[in-house]
C-alpha cells in the first residue's frame, strides 16, 4: 500500500510539481490546486489544510471524505465558486476537441440538491440553461452530451418518472453541452449498486472524450469503480494511489482515521472592551437625573418595644420648655407595670421630681455630710431624689448594725 500512495512519496527530481500532484493514467493535468487553504466560513475550522493536488484529463477521480464538508470546500474551490484562504487554483487552456467549442465553461457541477424543473422534460431541461442566458450552443454539442451520458431513451421523460442517477447524469449532459473540461460530482450518499455503474459507466465515457472528472464520495464502495482514489484526512491528502485497491483504502482509514477536532472552529474570543467615550455636560446631566429621581426619601418609622426611641414631638406643647426625653421619669422605677389593653388607668396623681443639686450647692434647709459625700465623689450622677433617698436610708440601716462608730469622732 505505501509504494503505491503517491502522498508519501518523494517526487523524483526528473517529475515536475504538477505532475507529481496528479500520478495515474491520463492526460495532461487540466486542474492543480496549489497551498490550497480552505475554512469553513462558519466556525472557521481549516477543512482544507493547504494541500497539492491535481487531476488529469481523461482520468476520474474519487475523494473520500467521510465527513463530506472537506470535498465539499474543494469542490467548490476547483469551481471557482469560492475563494481559497491561501493557496491557488490554475487550470489549463483547452486543448483537442474542446478548443474548437465556441463558448467554454471552466467546470460543471453536479451535486443531487440541484432540482430539475418537473415540469419540463430532459430533452427540454437541456436547452433551457442556455434559452434562459441567450448563450448560442451547436445541437451537435447536445447530442454528444446525450451519447455520453446515455439519456436516449429518457429525453421526453419527466424528471419524477426517473432514478436519481439518470437525474444527475441530466446534469452532466447539460453542462458538458458547454464544452467544460472539468466535471465535479458530489455524492452525499451511496447510491444503488445498478444506478452506481450506470453513473460511472457515463463518467468514465465522459473522462474518454477529454474532460477531467472528479468524484466526492464518503465510502470506499463507490471508489472502486474510479481510476484513481485520494484520502483527505485532517485536511490534508493522507492516502493517494492509482489502481484504487478497496481493501488498502479501508486499512488506511482504519489506521489513520479523521480528528474531529479539526473539523471544529476555533474557540471564540471575547472582544475587548470599548473604551467610553467622555461624557459633556449636558450628558452627565442626563445621567445624574434619573439617578435623582429614583432616590427615596427615608421614611419616619414608629418606635415601639422597649429600647426603642421615641419620635420628636411635632404637635402641640413641643418647643424648648417640652420635658427632655433622653431622662427617666421616676414612674420608671417604682416597678408598676405598663397599662395594657383592658388594664384600669392609675388614677395617683405623679409625684413631682426633687430639684437636683450639683456637688457643688446643695439645699440650705437640708444638710446631710452622707449625701453631700456621694455626690461629691461623682459629679457626673444624676439621679432623682426620691432614689438618692432610697440609698440614703438602706446605707444608714447598715451602719446603725455595726458595732461601735465607723468614722473616728474628732
Amino acid at each position: 500500500m505505501t509504494s503505491r500512495n503517491a502522498a508519501a512519496a518523494r517526487k523524483p527530481w526528473w517529475r515536475t510539481r504538477t505532475a507529481h500532484s496528479a500520478p495515474g493514467p491520463g492526460g495532461r493535468v487540466h486542474v492543480r490546486a496549489r497551498g490550497l487553504v480552505c475554512a469553513d466560513p462558519v466556525t472557521g475550522a481549516r477543512l482544507i489544510d493547504g494541500i497539492d493536488l491535481g487531476f488529469r484529463s481523461g482520468s476520474v477521480t474519487a475523494v473520500i471524505d467521510p465527513s463530506g464538508r472537506r470535498t465539499r470546500l474543494l469542490l467548490l474551490a476547483l469551481a471557482g465558486l469560492t475563494a481559497p484562504d491561501a493557496g491557488l487554483v490554475r487550470a489549463a487552456r483547452p486543448h483537442g476537441p474542446l478548443a474548437s467549442r465556441a463558448h467554454q465553461a471552466p467546470a460543471v457541477l453536479v451535486h443531487p440538491g440541484a432540482v430539475l424543473d418537473p415540469a419540463l422534460t430532459i430533452r427540454q431541461s437541456l436547452i433551457a440553461p442556455f434559452a434562459a442566458t441567450g448563450a448560442r450552443v451547436a445541437w451537435e454539442a447536445l447530442r454528444e452530451a446525450v451519447d455520453l451520458t446515455g439519456l436516449d431513451s429518457s429525453l421526453d421523460a419527466l424528471p419524477a418518472s426517473l432514478p436519481a442517477s439518470a437525474l444527475l447524469r441530466a446534469q452532466i449532459a447539460r453542462g458538458i453541452a458547454a464544452g467544460p473540461g472539468l466535471v465535479l460530482v458530489d455524492l452525499p450518499s451511496p447510491l444503488p449498486r445498478a444506478e452506481s455503474a450506470d453513473l460511472f459507466d457515463a463518467l468514465h465515457r465522459v473522462a474518454g472524450a477529454g474532460s477531467a472528472v472528479v468524484v466526492a464520495v464518503r465510502t470506499t464502495g463507490e471508489s472502486a469503480r474510479a481510476d484513481r482514489v485520494v484520502v483527505l484526512t485532517d485536511g490534508r491528502v493522507g492516502f493517494d494511489a492509482s489502481p484504487v485497491v478497496p481493501e488498502d483504502v479501508d486499512a488506511w482509514l482504519v489506521e489513520h482515521p479523521d480528528d474531529p477536532v479539526t473539523l471544529v472552529g476555533p474557540p471564540p474570543v471575547a472582544a475587548p472592551p470599548q473604551a467610553r467615550a467622555p461624557l459633556d455636560d449636558e450628558a452627565l446631566a442626563e445621567e445624574a437625573a434619573p439617578a435623582a429621581a429614583d432616590e427615596i426619601a427615608p421614611r419616619a418609622t414608629t418606635a415601639s418595644g422597649p429600647g426603642a426611641e421615641a419620635p420628636s414631638p411635632t404637635g402641640p406643647g413641643a418647643g424648648p420648655n417640652a420635658p427632655d426625653s433622653d431622662h427617666e421619669s421616676p414612674a420608671d422605677f417604682t416597678g408598676a407595670p405598663a397599662l395594657g389593653v383592658g388594664a384600669a388607668p392609675d388614677t395617683t396623681p405623679p409625684t413631682p421630681p426633687e430639684p437636683r443639686c450639683s456637688s457643688d450647692e446643695s439645699p440650705a434647709d437640708d444638710a446631710d455630710p452622707l449625701r453631700d459625700e456621694l455626690t461629691r465623689e461623682h459629679h457626673s450622677y444624676r439621679a432623682p431624689a426620691a432614689q438618692v433617698d432610697e440609698v440614703i436610708d438602706r446605707a444608714r440601716r447598715i451602719l446603725s448594725d455595726l458595732p461601735g462608730p465607723v468614722v473616728p469622732e474628732d
